[in-house]
């Protein structure tokens, strides 16, 4: 409804929405949306890898979920991974049963957050395609799994639902 159509709320505090402004912190993005950044450094800005493996980790997520990944840009996931700190744990099976090699980041979350914990993301990739299959995320003093996202398919639809 426009503005001033609705009935009237008592006490009701209406407020605009202020017009988006992009952070000029925020990584470039890609200028088609429907295909992640070809590009080793764009994608490397994308996966915020100069703020460490774990951050690197959860954009790695970000991603797969996001976009259906080509070969050449997983490819590129794995080098940039490759690149940082962290531990190559060889082959895993997933909560599923499916079968991947996996690698685990530790870190810590930013100082301003106030959050002293130390985390530890694990990321199971499909051996034979590159694919991520899964990503575990991790307190390390508790055994508990603060997030765990699993990948199940991805393809290209026109419609939704």
């Amino acid at each position: 409804m426009a503005r001033g159509q609705a009935p009237a709320i008592p006490d009701e505090d209406v407020q605009d929405i202020p017009a988006h402004r992009p952070d000029p912190n925020a990584p470039p993005q890609p200028a088609d949306w429907t295909q992640p950044p070809a590009d080793a450094a764009q994608l490397a800005g994308m996966l915020r890898a100069e703020y460490g493996a774990l951050d690197a980790a959860k954009w790695t997520m970000e991603l797969y979920r996001g976009y259906v990944v080509p070969r050449g840009v997983r490819a590129q996931v794995l080098t940039i991974l490759a690149g940082l700190p962290g531990r190559w744990r060889g082959q895993v099976t997933d909560r599923i049963g499916r079968h991947g090699v996996a690698i685990t980041v530790r870190g810590r979350a930013p100082q301003d957050r106030g959050d002293s914990n130390q985390y530890e993301s694990v990321l199971i990739f499909d051996e034979r395609t590159g694919e991520l299959l899964d990503l575990e995320e991790s307190v390390v003093a508790s055994p508990a799994l603060t997030t765990y996202v699993q990948f199940l398919d991805s393809g290209w639809t026109d419609r939704i639902g």
